[in-house]
């Protein structure tokens, strides 16, 4: 999922701003992450939130794009169940050519599986969501 945030107000322009999202370790990790490789057996390549590690400067209408993504493949079967896992997304930003950060007001991340192995992610408010058959939506 690609979403086009916007930081307020839009009447003036922060282009000089510089955004930066922290990792952590998924938090509230439920059924299907807990117990089913690859999981279980690398947690810290699934379970763990590696954003980008420079700033992203805001554009000159205070925009800037965040890829949201669960990972190049579908969970694996054969026993999909239900499950979740959350990345609390801390966030900095700082003012260039300046090298002091400030902290920011983060956000989280939250995935979602089914029994049927349909993941969804939602950051933001918005969502977007894959079946077994590659059928995607979102809002």
């Amino acid at each position: 999922m690609l979403v086009n945030l916007y930081v307020a107000p839009t009447s003036v322009s922060f282009y000089r701003v510089q955004i930066l999202e922290v990792g952590l370790d998924a938090t509230n990790v439920t059924g299907y992450f807990t117990n089913n490789p690859p999981f279980t057996t690398n947690p810290t390549h699934y379970l763990v939130h590696e954003p980008n590690t420079n700033f992203t400067f805001l554009a000159a209408d205070n925009s800037w794009p965040d890829s949201c993504w669960e990972g190049p493949e579908q969970p694996p079967p054969p026993a999909w169940s239900s499950g979740s896992y959350t990345w609390i997304i801390p966030a900095k930003w700082s003012l260039s050519p300046s090298t002091v950060t400030n902290s920011m007001t983060g956000w989280n991340q939250v995935f979602t599986i089914d029994s049927n192995g349909t993941v969804k992610i939602v950051k933001y408010g918005k969502w977007v969501q894959r079946t077994t058959n590659n059928v995607i939506t979102n809002n």
